[in-house]
């Protein structure tokens, strides 16, 4: 039962409230987070501590303080150079990610925590694909969506008539093309569709959380995706990867806006020249498991302590 959600294990790591974030600018003008997590020590403690991301003094005048608008040029000079191990590995190890989600979906997996920076196009119309691919093979039953629960009643009417509600169109403007895709896929395959979030509460991704829970336990067999910020999907002090454990299935979708950033992983994309969708799993067995050259804005600087696996996706034309 949920009732005693708020006891169960959870994976504990030092958690950024949403106000901490720091917005990326990137090329298309999108943004996007920069995190700085703690490794795992066991137990839970009564309330998650807030930390800063950076100290704002630190790595002189290319980090500003939080809230600042971010500098890029002030990066440039900052990015690094990926190593040979990681391009290497990433040559000899890459796979076809769409597949590579699927597979986890076919066995023991439940949910599949499938990140997004916002507002990316190629980032939408990949998660329409996944929608898409695991409808046709019968492997989800539902889609929970960064979406307020409030809207949930504009969701059902465009699956039940295919009409845009003002409150659907809304929220449909937020977003790219791709995004609408999405929906039409769920629609096409009478998939139920989640809206899972809520603005109005400091509590975010326990809201999500349990929403999605609550669902799965009222639908005991059910499995399916959950589609959000990266943010949101991370395995950090969250009670969906606690509950959950080995059948919570998390996935961050990275692409060349995170260059500004400072980021190793895309870095080696680049440099292997690779032009294709690629997908990295296990992460905390890969050369891309830890911070490999410490800036302070490389994307998540431990990818093996949040997330099971990278969707990297090639630089636009």
């Amino acid at each position: 039962m949920l009732d005693g959600v708020e006891n169960v294990p959870r994976i504990q790591t030092k958690k950024l409230s949403r106000r901490e974030f720091i917005k990326l600018s990137g090329a298309a003008g999108a943004g996007f987070f920069a995190w700085l997590l703690g490794g795992c020590k066991g137990g839970v403690p009564d309330q998650p501590q807030s930390v800063p991301i950076v100290k704002p003094n630190a790595y002189a005048t290319a980090t500003p303080v939080l809230g600042d608008a971010l500098d890029n040029s002030k990066l440039d000079a900052k990015k690094p150079i990926a190593t040979t191990e990681q391009v290497e590995y990433l040559n000899k190890n890459k796979r076809e990610p769409v597949e590579m989600i699927l597979e986890k979906l076919r066995g023991q997996v439940r949910v599949v925590g499938l990140g997004e920076m916002h507002n990316e196009l190629d980032m939408e119309l990949f998660a329409s694909d996944v929608v898409k691919k695991a409808t046709e093979q019968k492997l989800i039953q539902f889609l929970a969506l960064e979406i307020d629960s409030f809207k949930q009643s504009d969701i059902d009417t465009f699956l039940q008539t295919g009409n845009i509600t003002p409150g659907l169109q809304e929220e449909l403007t937020r977003h790219n093309t791709g995004y609408k895709a999405i929906l039409e896929a769920a629609r096409s395959a009478n998939l139920k569709v989640l809206c899972v979030d809520n603005h109005n509460t400091s509590g975010r991704d326990d809201f999500m959380s349990k929403s999605i829970l609550q669902f799965q336990e009222a639908n005991p067999n059910s499995k399916g995706l959950f589609y959000a910020g990266n943010g949101h999907i991370i395995e950090r002090f969250d009670i969906l990867a606690g509950m959950l454990g080995d059948k919570y299935y998390s996935v961050l979708q990275i692409n060349e806006q995170n260059i500004v950033t400072g980021d190793t992983v895309y870095n080696a994309l680049v440099q292997s020249g690779i032009q294709t969708p690629v997908g990295v799993d296990n992460i905390p067995q890969t050369p891309f498991s830890k911070a490999t050259y410490g800036h302070p804005y490389e994307l998540w600087s431990e990818y093996g302590k949040i997330t099971d696996a990278l969707v990297l996706l090639p630089p636009k034309k």
